[in-house]
């Protein structure tokens, strides 16, 4: 049956035979095997890479409660620090008055709340400082963000009165 045609013939046949016989083992052996060899590859680097996340999650839940502490305690209720620094005022043992307090200032942003109490003290420049010094070390509801001092001459008695404004913050994870 194929003594007819000549060796040229046959052998353009056999090639063109044996390039689609490639082809086809291609499709449906090579390709898949070469496919799991590099889902192999990729998935052998993605678990080396995540066997550190373990101890990077462990870093970030201390850093994260580094800074919670840093920023300040949370509170159920933003109001309770208003009454807290108020509290932490009159147990202090110096010759300080209270000039206003501001209304809570409640600030969002996509992630957090944030609470901002303002109050206004008078009184000499080193009670002022020595109040300021124990707010920071010893008040653990709110953080200092800000502190101004400023003079106001009284009109009836013409004296100058130092004043303090102390901005407090504290923040409420969303």
């Amino acid at each position: 049956m194929f003594e007819q045609f000549s060796y040229k013939k046959k052998f353009y046949a056999v090639l063109i035979l044996s390039v689609l016989l490639g082809i086809t083992a291609y499709k449906r052996s090579f390709s898949g095997a070469l496919q799991s060899i590099k889902y192999y590859k990729e998935s052998k680097k993605n678990i080396s890479a995540n066997q550190n996340s373990d101890q990077e999650l462990i870093i970030l839940q201390g850093e994260v409660a580094l800074l919670d502490n840093v920023i300040g305690k949370k509170v159920e209720d933003p109001n309770r620090v208003q009454h807290e620094i108020l509290d932490f005022i009159s147990q202090q043992e110096t010759d300080i008055g209270i000039a206003r307090i501001a209304e809570l200032h409640i600030s969002q942003d996509e992630f957090f709340t944030i609470y901002s109490n303002q109050i206004t003290l008078k009184g000499s420049f080193e009670n002022l400082q020595k109040m300021i010094y124990a707010f920071e070390k010893q008040f653990d509801y709110a953080r200092i963000a800000n502190s101004r001092f400023y003079t106001v001459r009284d009109p009836r008695t013409r004296k100058k009165e130092l004043f303090n404004d102390i901005i407090f913050q504290n923040y409420e994870k969303k």
